[in-house]
């Protein structure tokens, strides 16, 4: 039988408790499972009582704020930035407003209602025989013809962009080539009577989504080749290195000079021959991260 007269309750005031709780607190524990009568159960419970109250912590502490994401501290120290900030909303806005150049700049009309007929020249090509009643030429129709106009305002009504110029559409009523800016042409002609505002709605599309591509398709192929060479290490390791180092002592400029007089100089093959090259600047980090990790 145990005695229980030898385990002292934990209480402040006794500083002997201290060192004695450790070994009081299994005994207590082992009381509770062994068969008790009368005050011996009822002094077994209030030492187990006295055990848990013990164990429970004072105070308890507040929880902890929730810990915000390193994604989500970078996204507020660019934003203190204020100039970069708003740099990009700028730059963002632009870029979206591009993808729609074709409603913002164009020859074509974006709706036409000829006849109670409606017709979207901006997506479709029409036959000018076989569109307009009168029409005699069997190709597209030129809806900056003036005949063209005219009929339509007879029978009918067009919508046409805030530009009625696109890329490669030239102003005939211009005097001399380049033409100073003017409300039909606000930023002006080139030396071939082209607008040059719409060519630099165009050219500001074409030049983002190029920038865009080059850079995914650069760093899927660098992080993919780093990720081998630290993952892998090894004779792989070393090949490929040796290969990254003889690929950067090739002048690129040269390459793409030649490569271009041998090729018509097309989007997709400026973007492949960029492509050859620019996959080599995440090689060397991604290939340390690996091997640090």
């Amino acid at each position: 039988m145990v005695d229980l007269s030898k385990i002292t309750p934990k209480t402040k005031d006794n500083p002997a408790h201290t060192e004695r709780s450790s070994a009081s607190e299994p005994s207590a524990r082992v009381m509770l499972r062994m068969p008790f009568d009368g005050a011996q159960s009822a002094t077994a419970r209030s030492i187990a009582q006295d055990v848990r109250s013990a164990e429970q912590p004072n105070n308890i502490s507040p929880p902890s704020e929730k810990k915000t994401s390193i994604t989500t501290r970078r996204w507020r120290v660019f934003k203190s930035n204020r100039r970069a900030y708003w740099s990009f909303l700028t730059l963002v806005i632009l870029f979206t407003l591009s993808l729609f150049a074709e409603l913002i700049a164009n020859d074509d009309p974006i709706l036409v209602k000829y006849k109670g007929r409606y017709l979207f020249p901006i997506a479709i090509t029409y036959i000018e025989r076989d569109t307009f009643e009168g029409g005699v030429m069997e190709s597209g129709t030129d809806f900056s013809d003036p005949w063209v106009q005219a009929e339509i305002r007879r029978h009918g009504w067009m919508v046409r962009p805030l530009i009625p110029f696109d890329y490669a559409s030239i102003n005939y009523h211009v005097q001399r080539a380049p033409a100073a800016p003017s409300w039909t042409n606000l930023l002006g002609t080139d030396d071939q009577a082209r607008d040059v505002f719409a060519r630099v709605i165009y050219g500001f599309r074409l030049s983002m989504l190029f920038a865009l591509l080059l850079v995914s398709l650069s760093s899927v192929i660098g992080i993919t080749l780093g990720a081998l060479q630290g993952y892998f290490g090894g004779r792989l390791d070393l090949f490929m290195q040796r290969f990254v180092e003889i690929w950067q002592g090739i002048p690129i400029l040269f390459l793409l000079i030649i490569l271009s007089s041998m090729v018509t100089p097309t989007f997709w093959w400026v973007l492949g021959l960029m492509l050859m090259f620019k996959w080599m600047a995440l090689v060397d980090v991604v290939r340390a991260e690996f091997l640090r990790a």
